[in-house]
Order: C-alpha cells, then structure tokens, then sequence
C-alpha cells in the first residue's frame, strides 16, 4: 500500500453512470482516492476507474458488475474494460439504495495504482 500521506503521482479519475460516465477527479484524504455521489431513482449505479483521467488507462473488475460481496480481479490500466465495471447497490447482499449518498474508496499500492476498491453509505452525523 501507498505509504505516504501526499497524493501518488498519478491521479485517479471516476466515471460513471451517476454523471454520464464523463470523467471527474477523485480527492485524495491522505491515505486514499475517493468519491462521494448519490443513488439515482435504478437503485444502483456503476463505475470504472481512469488513472490520470484516461480512458486507455482504465481499471476495471475481472467481471460485470464487480462488487465487495462477489470474488473479482483487479485488471489494468488498459484499455480492454469495456462492460466491466463496479456496480453499488446491485448485489443481494449490498445495502445500499435510491437516494443513499455513497462513497467510493480506492486504496493504492507501492506505485499509486489501485489495489483496493470498496464503498459505503455516508452517514451524517446528528
């Protein structure tokens, strides 16, 4: 894992069916990139990831609809993901549902590639 708390040298980037798969920067909070957005009214929402905002650089799971709770690969950067993307709210066993705010955490490894993709419903503090 990357062990500084400065950003890798190279960005990550998201996009997705939230925003038209149109590319946005994730933020870096010290330790790893991530992303926050909403669930539309499918109840679910998918995701691939662009190192450097690069669709020829892109990450991707192994499989459709590649989520926490289903045995995937981490494949990339390249330019061969087309179909295969992270899916939120999907799965049986995922949680999360129309209207949740969600967030995309994507640890990296030595060299600031991702190593790790994972989410969870933001709640907010009462």
């Amino acid at each position: 894992y990357w062990k500084h708390s400065h950003r890798p040298p190279k960005a990550l980037w998201i996009a997705s069916t939230w925003n038209k798969f149109s590319p946005q920067e994730m933020k870096w909070d010290g330790s790893k990139f991530y992303h926050n957005f909403q669930v539309g009214s499918n109840g679910w929402e998918s995701f691939q990831l662009l190192v450097d905002g690069r669709w020829e650089q892109c990450v991707y799971p192994s499989i459709p609809d590649g989520c926490p709770f289903v045995k995937y690969e981490l494949r990339g950067p390249n330019n061969k993901g087309h179909g295969k993307n992270w899916t939120v709210g999907r799965h049986s066993q995922d949680q999360i549902k129309v209207g949740d705010k969600v967030r995309v955490t994507v640890s990296v490894n030595s060299q600031g590639l991702p190593k790790e993709v994972g989410w969870r419903e933001v709640r907010r503090a009462r």
